[in-house]
């Protein structure tokens, strides 16, 4: 567990988070495992010492050391579902940000394709415009055309009047 914690970026909130954790169980498991060889000491010394003076609290020692051992032994287990719970988590969040990376992927294709449409329109309107001038330039060019002849026609026909 240590080593993915290691594996996630550095100075992320969730490897900091992770760290924590992973020092937490670290500290339980040690605390468990101490309070587990004292226990164990403690059985080993007082089974020597009822053996040696048939001391009738031995099996009231028993029954609480047996309780201990089983107390210890849900600790564990508590220890080891939050440690499964822990690799569940980091799987799960390995694959949120995979979706992530792949989707910041199709968000760039999709902003370039955008700016190349952006560029097709820019130049599309370039080329309308300059169409529209042509075409406001042609019919000036025809009016005058149209004026200068009509002026010819005028003349023409008062001439011959």
């Amino acid at each position: 567990m240590d080593l993915s914690v290691r594996e996630l970026e550095s100075g992320s909130a969730d490897r900091s988070k992770y760290e924590l954790r992973v020092k937490s169980y670290g500290n339980d498991k040690k605390a468990l495992d101490a309070e587990l060889e004292k226990a164990i000491a403690r059985l080993r010394a007082n089974s020597e010492r009822s053996e040696l003076l048939g001391d009738e609290n031995a099996t009231l020692q028993e029954d609480q050391l047996i309780a201990n051992t089983e107390r210890l032994e849900r600790t564990s287990r508590k220890v080891r579902d939050a440690y499964r719970t822990a690799v569940e988590t980091e799987r799960i969040a390995s694959d949120v940000l995979d979706d992530l990376g792949r989707q910041r992927e199709t968000i760039g294709r999709a902003r370039e394709r955008l700016r190349e449409g952006d560029a097709d329109i820019t130049r599309s309107n370039q080329l309308a415009t300059n169409m529209i001038h042509r075409v406001i330039q042609n019919r000036l060019i025809l009016l005058i055309v149209f004026v200068v002849l009509m002026i010819f026609l005028i003349v023409f026909i008062y001439r011959s009047v």
